[in-house]
């Protein structure tokens, strides 16, 4: 059986829509809202809801099941604050992946603020983080909530009484950091020597040692592929083109050597317009916990576009490695 969408209406109700009969049928969820948020592994939406106007206006996220009925609320503007983050948009909210708590950006007494609900237990509301931009991802088990803010990169442990580890105070160059599917890694950024591209960093998640993984040019976008270690990154600017043009994509994948280091990757950069490899580079480099860099066994073999049938091989990491 397909599963339901929840829909937000231009006219601001939210709807729920189920597959029936080769067609699709329509049962309202709530009067007014936006920007639904399916709590993981449940029966249940949460809505942005914003009430009044002018002066007065406010807003709140409300927890409903899927026949609208209340279930809690799980954060109301204060008063004097502002309703939403930006136009048409009251807050941005993340579930973490067990549905325990919901993670979410919204105007608070002090301005730009990240709070976090439970949607069980007591806790509602609970400022973690202040000032902006903000920039968020849940570790793949919900223990820890990766937090982007300005430029400091911190890593917030949920479980231990919200103690917080700085990881970068030069997060520049992205926007959200990225876990890697088991947990144990956290991709990110740092600005190069020249300020004009970026260099793709990964940080230890249980210890928050990081090490360079990959230079390249311009602001990146980092995502890793289910199930596995394969990072990539979108080239979101190009230096030499201007700031609204891409200059393609790298798949970087890491390898777990001995004690569990990463021993090292293979790069292939991709045309964004075809994805097609326009000119593949494959590398392999060291790549140890505690290390600032490429190490000096680095290798490395390119390939022109005129022989872009010929798939280059890897070379394996050297024993000087």
């Amino acid at each position: 059986m397909s599963a339901p969408i929840a829909v937000a209406e231009p006219g601001r109700a939210v709807t729920l829509l189920r597959p029936e009969g080769g067609g699709w049928t329509v049962a309202p969820l709530a009067p007014s809202g936006a920007w639904p948020a399916w709590r993981p592994g449940h029966a249940e939406v949460a809505l942005s809801v914003v009430h009044g106007a002018g002066d007065g206006q406010r807003s709140a996220i409300e927890l409903v099941d899927l026949r609208g009925n209340r279930r809690r609320s799980l954060f109301e503007s204060p008063a004097g604050a502002e309703a939403a983050i930006a136009p048409n948009v009251p807050h941005y909210a993340l579930w973490s992946p067990d549905g325990a708590r919901l993670a979410f950006v919204a105007q608070g007494r002090a301005g730009l603020t990240l709070f976090v609900s439970e949607a069980e237990g007591p806790l509602i509301a609970d400022p973690v983080q202040t000032g902006g931009p903000i920039f968020l991802a849940w570790s793949p088990d919900g223990r820890r909530l990766a937090v982007h803010a300005g430029v400091n990169l911190a890593l917030l442990e949920l479980a231990e009484a919200r103690a917080s580890r700085p990881l970068s105070a030069e997060a520049r160059g992205f926007r959200t950091p990225a876990f890697s599917p088991d947990g144990a890694l956290l991709a990110h950024a740092t600005p190069d020597a020249e300020g004009e591209g970026v260099i793709v960093r990964v940080a230890q998640a249980a210890s928050g040692e990081s090490a360079e993984l990959h230079p390249l040019p311009g602001g990146v976008a980092l995502s890793f592929r289910p199930g596995t270690r394969t990072l990539t990154a979108a080239v979101t600017t190009c230096p030499r083109r201007g700031p609204s043009t891409s200059c393609g994509r790298s798949t970087l994948m890491l390898r777990e050597g001995s004690k569990g280091r990463l021993a090292g990757c293979y790069v292939i950069l991709s045309s964004a317009s075809t994805g097609i490899p326009r000119a593949t580079r494959s590398r392999w480099w060291c790549h140890p916990a505690r290390a600032t860099g490429p190490s000096p066994c680095t290798r490395a073999r390119r390939t022109g576009p005129s022989s872009a049938r010929a798939r280059p091989s890897c070379p394996r990491p050297t024993t000087a490695c």
